[in-house]
């Protein structure tokens, strides 16, 4: 079974199912706008349309676009089987964010800035120029990853990072787990952490040790407790590897920085 079965690059104008009602049996299908604005009518609801947006439809669904000036409408559009989609997604652990993303009811499109929309250009080149290879699966998980790291947070306090940020500060005195974060969150750690990445510059193993040893620092500066305890507080079971993490932080050992801050 083809994964891509109808793809299209740089479409200018109108085309043979502009403003006429349609759907294709067992696909997704993804439009991205390059230039133009309009509607796009989903089962008779209206969804308005701009330069730097990306369509998600579940093609069995009645749809058609009405872009607003017709001539300097450009797009580029897969057709996908979604079948052997959600197999991939299924292998690949995304199959819950291919079925969130394509079968919103409330939301069909994502804005992608000027950088993650030329991404995504060059992804739908691939496709289109090679839509049956392993390069061209490859390349459409690729753009499912970029397209579900811009996608609107719905966490109930509106911001996934500061989830994250929440829950990995609350780790910083015990063991921690990629795996329990994702799965606590609800999604998937590859995505957890290349969103995190994308958001912050660091990975979230980084952001926990800076954030370990920034406290080792200031109970070190304290002198309150031994510094086994300290290692302890900071998520260390080991004294040997908790000041090896902190001499590779900082250059010094646990004791040489005290010695520094008695000077």
């Amino acid at each position: 079974m083809e994964l891509i079965k109808e793809s299209f690059y740089h479409v200018v104008g109108v085309d043979e199912l502009t403003r006429k009602e349609h759907s294709h049996p067992d696909t997704y299908e993804l439009i991205q706008i390059l230039n133009g604005e309009g509607e796009f009518i989903i089962d008779a609801k209206a969804y308005h349309f701009r330069t730097g947006n990306v369509l998600l439809i579940d093609a069995e669904r009645f749809h058609y676009s009405m872009p607003q000036n017709p001539k300097s409408y450009i797009r580029n559009k897969l057709i996908i089987s979604k079948a052997k989609l959600l197999s991939v997604a299924q292998l690949t652990g995304l199959r819950a964010y291919v079925e969130r993303l394509f079968d919103h009811e409330d939301n069909h499109s994502i804005y992608l800035n000027e950088k993650n929309a030329r991404a995504v250009d060059k992804l739908f080149h691939t496709l289109c120029e090679d839509a049956d290879s392993f390069e061209s699966a490859a390349a459409l998980i690729h753009m499912i990853h970029t397209l579900w790291a811009n996608i609107q947070p719905t966490d109930d306090r509106n911001d996934v990072l500061a989830v994250i940020l929440d829950e990995v500060n609350e780790s910083i005195g015990c063991e921690f787990s990629l795996d329990a974060l994702s799965g606590k969150i609800g999604v998937s750690k590859y995505y957890l952490c290349h969103y995190f990445k994308a958001k912050t510059g660091m990975t979230i193993l980084d952001y926990l040790k800076w954030k370990r040893m920034d406290l080792a620092k200031r109970m070190l500066g304290e002198n309150k407790v031994p510094i086994s305890q300290i290692a302890f507080s900071c998520g260390y079971n080991s004294l040997a590897y908790f000041s090896k993490c902190f001499k590779d932080a900082t250059g010094m050992t646990p004791k040489e920085y005290v010695k520094t801050l008695n000077k």
